[in-house]
């Protein structure tokens, strides 16, 4: 009767090198064409669950070929692979979500297996299984979005460059009552396991 009033929490403790969380920011951002357009992009977020370190990536659409390419970025970025990628029910990664057992979209699963890791999506209907990569999403807004504010990019590439540089100062300014940030509680924890006995150039080990 009590658990069912309450409504308990636990509290998550994320294992180092275990679970990279991914999704897409709701606010997109632009780039102006020769011509002259607005056209407006996606942004891709990865974090790792035990060090939050985080990746930002400007990529076209959320079609599967620019969600694979922007993972594999980010896997380089992070300079290893987790042995769980969590995406929140992309389209581009997830063909059917499921409260139990999601299916995989084929390319998406091919990738994973390829750099020898496992693709768990976020379970539907249960928030705290993407609250870390949602959280990630709200803080670029306040940290990288409004670096690049009354800033113009004519292609992805300067756009994603600039991201680069806000995404540096984002990753290692100091936690909220800490003395280090992201990059150095990665470097401490995460980068001792993330690699998992391979590299990215030869995701099999052999």
């Amino acid at each position: 009767m009590y658990l069912g009033q309450t409504h308990p929490v636990m509290h998550i403790e994320h294992k180092a090198g275990e679970k990279m969380f991914i999704d897409f920011a709701g606010k997109k951002l632009s780039i102006v064409d020769k011509d002259g357009v607005i056209v407006f992009v996606e942004v891709f977020v990865a974090i790792l669950g035990c060090s939050q370190l985080t990746y930002v990536e400007a990529v076209a659409t959320q079609k599967k070929e620019d969600l694979i390419k922007a993972c594999e970025n980010a896997l380089h970025f992070f300079e290893g692979v987790p042995q769980v990628i969590v995406p929140d029910n992309l389209r581009s990664a997830v063909t059917r979500g499921s409260k139990y057992e999601a299916v995989i979209n084929p390319e998406f699963a091919c990738f994973a297996e390829h750099y020898a890791t496992t693709v768990l999506p976020a379970r539907v209907y249960k928030p705290r299984d993407k609250s870390l990569v949602e959280g990630a999403v709200k803080l670029i807004y306040r940290s990288i979005y409004t670096k690049l504010e009354d800033r113009t990019f004519h292609d992805l590439e300067s756009l994603n460059a600039a991201l680069r540089v806000a995404l540096e100062i984002h990753n290692n300014t100091p936690f909220s009552k800490r003395d280090y940030g992201r990059r150095e509680q990665f470097e401490d924890i995460d980068c001792f396991v993330s690699l998992f006995g391979f590299s990215l150039s030869d995701p099999a080990g052999v």
